[in-house]
């Protein structure tokens, strides 16, 4: 007769293996499931990353390279589709929440790690992160495979570790630079943890070297081009609005709310305030991740404008120090906090279909939070005939919205565009690209009719007045009139389309 020699804890693990793999594998899968039924258009920024990664470089005007390489596979594997532009960010976070679940076994069991990707996939803020693809999604991959990486070096203190912890950090840092954000509060964790680590042990050293050696590349990228990306980074925290904006802060902090869970959120903030009495190793792990760089930025969204996806990495540690009080109480407790944040979550995903089938759409006030990612693909099919009949010619457009939808858009693909520089200065990619190649001799000026998302489009709305830029430049040859394409039940996209030709001038162009 034969002995089992697994341990409770293998049992336990084994017992809830079936759990996580529905929970993990059952998100990904509604979530393509979503994109496919759904004839949402890319956000600007995909489609961006999709036109970084037909180059691939060691950085790219706002954001590090990562993004745009991990676009450059997933479209090798399934096409340049949308479903191929977005398959990183739909992976990401249920890896990222395997993660969450490996750190929450092993610091107190599998119900706790379980428990801790359930809360993490369930957040509300995920309904549209989810299947976006950002650099946040990568972040908080790294971030949270950090997390069991630095517990497992400063307990188990082998050398395999702080070389896993390194090569996790340093691609994350190539995520985004927030990563870089991990080394000080890790530190602080290895010098005053009860587990101390020597700073003189070779292990977190070697880590960090690892962590230099792979944004290195990165480092000299910027340097070459004049530190585009760190400047943009720089811009991103609103230096010039400083000063104290107390509307914004409570924004901020509703926002956190409404990312994290409604009950989630102040779950955790309690957990935060009462950790003075809490001392436990692991306590004092977590907190570390989360109650400093949390304060950190509420306190600059009071001195400044901070986006509330600043401290999404806050909710990795914070998903797993909930996990472990959640686990201490009733079992309904736990399921009350994950079954509001999933029924938040799909009432985010589906509040248009719902309203549809109720027979009350979303409004036409341009404030549906899918306007962004409506009608881009019917643009791009109402000006190919146009583009077509005019040759070819590139567009021309000072937004960059309307520049990285259409170079995706448009056919054949990627389509050229260039940006009209309008205020002397920097602002994207696509500005960046412009000035290296010049503008073009003659191109299609394509410009907004009744805001971006035309919601003050009007019945008397004329054509829009062509901005100074434009006209010290390029001679207008011939409007070509104004497009409207309607988006589903949101307000109809207009653009005007003018062709344009450069001056006659014996001056180089610029």
């Amino acid at each position: 007769m034969s002995v089992s020699t697994s341990s409770p804890f293998d049992q336990e693990e084994a017992r809830i293996a079936p759990w996580l793999i529905l929970l993990v594998i059952g998100t990904l899968l509604y979530r393509i499931g979503f994109v496919w039924a759904h004839d949402y258009s890319l956000f600007v920024d995909e489609a961006q990353y999709w036109l970084w990664s037909r180059a691939p470089a060691f950085g790219y005007y706002s954001k590090p390279p990562m993004v745009a390489w991990m676009v450059r596979i997933s479209t090798a594997l399934l096409g340049d589709g949308e479903l191929g532009i977005k398959l990183p960010a739909l992976l990401a976070y249920p890896l990222a929440a395997l993660a969450l679940y490996r750190l929450g076994t092993t610091v107190k069991n599998a119900r706790v790690g379980l428990i801790a990707a359930a809360l993490f996939l369930s957040m509300p803020g995920q309904a549209l992160a989810g299947w976006v693809l950002s650099p946040d999604a990568l972040l908080l991959v790294a971030w949270s495979w950090s997390l069991w990486l630095l517990w497992m070096a400063r307990t188990q203190q082998q050398l395999k570790w702080w070389l896993g912890l390194g090569v996790v950090v340093g691609l994350g840092a190539l995520s985004k630079y927030t990563m870089l954000a991990f080394v000080p509060l890790a530190a602080w964790v290895l010098w005053r943890g009860r587990a101390a680590v020597p700073v003189r042990g070779k292990g977190p050293w070697l880590a960090l070297a690892i962590v230099l050696l792979l944004i290195a590349p990165n480092i000299v990228w910027n340097i070459q081009n004049h530190f585009e990306t760190v400047r943009h980074t720089v811009d991103l925290t609103n230096a010039d609005q400083a000063g104290l904006h107390p509307r914004h802060l409570l924004e901020f902090v509703g926002a956190q709310w409404g990312i994290f869970g409604m009950l989630a959120f102040p779950l955790l903030v309690m957990l935060m305030v009462c950790s003075r009495r809490d001392r436990s190793d692991i306590t004092r792990f977590l907190a570390a991740f989360t109650i400093p760089y949390l304060l950190a930025i509420i306190a600059l969204s009071l001195v400044t404008l901070a986006n509330a996806n600043w401290a999404v990495t806050v909710y990795a540690a914070g998903s797993v120090w909930l996990a472990i009080w959640l686990d201490g109480r009733r079992p309904a407790w736990a399921w009350s906090v994950i079954l509001l944040n999933f029924v938040l979550q799909l009432g985010l995903l589906h509040y248009r279909d719902i309203g549809t089938r109720l027979g009350h759409p979303p409004s036409h006030s341009g404030r549906d939070l899918y306007a962004r990612v409506l009608g881009w693909r019917e643009l791009g099919r109402a000006l190919q005939p146009i583009t077509e009949a005019q040759g070819g010619l590139p567009i021309l457009s000072s937004d960059r919205m309307l520049l990285a939808e259409l170079d995706y858009y448009l056919q054949p693909r990627p389509y050229p565009v260039a940006a009209l520089d309008v205020d002397g200065k920097i602002n994207n990619q696509y500005e960046a690209d412009t000035a290296r190649r010049g503008l073009p001799q003659e191109a299609l000026w394509v410009q907004f009719v009744g805001g971006q998302d035309g919601s003050h489009h009007g019945e008397n709305d004329g054509d829009a007045p062509n901005p100074p830029a434009l006209t010290r430049a390029y001679d207008v040859i011939e409007d070509l009139g104004v497009v409207r394409v309607q988006r589903m039940d949101a307000p109809p996209r207009s653009v005007q389309i003018v062709r344009v030709r450069r001056h006659v001038t014996t001056e180089p162009l610029p």
